[in-house]
């Protein structure tokens, strides 16, 4: 296995499984262009930070871990893990197994979400397999992307009831 270099700090390589070596993503991306066609609010750029992120989050999702992405309003969180889910994963040629996803789940929570809300809609993209186990086809796996998690309104006593689903 190659050593990482000694250049800068660990969090400007990845390693490249296909080739055995480790890639400085400054290397690594490529020219970014914005499509006539596209609308601004689907717009993210190829950041090194960007591809840093969407890279991690494709191996998260592809080893089956719980992430949860925080940051400011406006930084492209959203519109990324949407891409990244709607575009598919990278599954590395040679995978022993490699991950099939169902349709993601998309949920975009707001002051109003209730959680009988959030549980229908969640229940009307499952499968049945027996009297109350619900579950994406048999052989896949299914992500949910909930947007704005902070949003449901806090009850009297602080609960928010679509999070405790």
């Amino acid at each position: 296995m190659s050593k990482i270099p000694d250049e800068g700090l660990v969090y400007d390589y990845r390693f490249d499984t296909r080739r055995c070596v480790w890639v400085n993503w400054m290397n690594a991306s490529g020219t970014f262009e914005i499509p006539r066609d596209a609308q601004f609010t689907q717009v993210l750029d190829s950041a090194i930070d960007s591809e840093r992120s969407v890279w991690l989050l494709d191996s998260l999702i592809r080893h089956q871990f719980h992430v949860l992405c925080t940051g400011d309003t406006g930084t492209g969180k959203s519109v990324s893990i949407k891409k990244k889910l709607l575009g598919g994963l990278n599954n590395p040629p040679g995978s022993e197994k490699p991950l099939k996803l169902a349709p993601s789940i998309f949920l975009n929570f707001s002051a109003q979400t209730s959680a009988n809300q959030t549980q229908d809609l969640i229940k009307t993209k499952l499968d049945k397999r027996r009297k109350g186990v619900l579950g994406p086809p048999l052989g896949q796996s299914c992500v949910i992307f909930v947007d704005d998690l902070n949003m449901p309104a806090k009850e009297t006593y602080g609960a928010q009831p679509p999070l405790n689903y």
